[in-house]
């Protein structure tokens, strides 16, 4: 069955809030201990276009940072692999770093 079939799945939700955010593409920012704090915040849903970050280039790249707390009821679907994990709407793709 798949994962997001089964309605029994916990569910770990972060698409909306503060982010911090930042233009570009870095592979050290995935770093746990990378310090983003100098990044501007933005709330989400965002749009790049918008301010605070204005960002108009083709085919943009940027990142979405943000620390969260997971439930033991979450900690323990993510280690029997049943977690779904919730971003929400990506415009074109993403990879996602939990803990590096």
């Amino acid at each position: 069955m798949s994962l997001r079939q089964d309605p029994y799945a916990p569910v770990l939700s972060v698409r909306n809030g503060t982010w911090r955010f930042h233009i570009g593409d870095d592979a050290s920012w995935a770093t746990p201990s990378f310090n983003d704090t100098a990044w501007p915040t933005v709330i989400v849903p965002h749009d790049w276009r918008l301010p605070p970050t204005s960002y108009t280039a083709t085919n943009a790249l940027g990142w979405y940072r943000r620390a969260f707390d997971v439930s033991p009821m979450q900690m323990a679907a993510a280690t029997a692999g049943t977690l779904v994990f919730s971003l929400g709407t990506v415009a074109a793709g993403d990879e996602t770093y939990i803990n590096g």
